[in-house]
C-alpha cells in the first residue's frame, strides 16, 4: 500500500517537471533556451525563440516590437535605423532587448530597472555568458 502511494507520488512529480508549462516573455515562436544570468549587479533573463524561416522570424520580431512599444510607462526606446535587427525598450520596472538572428528572435529582460546605455554596456559579458 504505502509503495503503490510512494509510485504514483513520483509518477505525479515527473509528470509535473516534464510538462509544466514555462513562463515565456513572448507567445510567438518554438522557446528553444532560456537561462537567468547575472552581469556585475544587474539581473538578466534570455529568451531565444525558433520560427520556421527568417521571414517569421522578421514578422514576428516586429510584432513583439510592436506590442511591447505599446505598453504603458515606456521611457526610451532605441533601433537601428538601417538594419532592424535589434530594439531596446526602457520601461520603469524593466529593460528589454530584442534581435533577430536568421530565424531567431532573441528576448534579453532585466529583471530590475536599467538605462539602455547600462544594458549596452553589459551586453558585451551578456554575449559571453550566453556563448559559453
Amino acid at each position: 500500500m504505502l509503495t503503490s502511494i510512494t509510485i504514483c507520488i513520483a509518477i505525479v512529480l515527473v509528470l509535473f517537471f516534464v510538462f509544466r508549462k514555462q513562463s515565456k516573455l513572448i507567445s510567438y515562436g518554438l522557446l528553444v533556451n532560456q537561462r537567468n544570468i547575472k552581469i556585475g549587479e544587474h539581473q538578466y533573463i534570455i529568451e531565444q525563440y525558433r520560427f520556421k524561416n527568417a521571414i517569421d522570424s522578421f514578422h514576428y520580431y516586429r510584432k513583439v516590437v510592436s506590442d511591447f512599444s505599446i505598453l504603458p510607462k515606456l521611457r526610451h526606446s532605441k533601433y537601428d535605423l538601417y538594419d532592424w535587427n535589434f530594439t531596446y525598450l526602457e520601461f520603469e520596472p524593466f529593460s528589454i532587448r530584442f534581435a533577430k538572428y536568421g530565424d531567431v528572435l532573441q528576448c534579453i529582460k532585466s529583471v530590475q530597472p536599467i538605462s539602455i546605455s547600462d544594458f549596452e554596456s553589459d551586453y558585451a559579458d551578456i554575449l559571453k555568458q550566453i556563448n559559453s
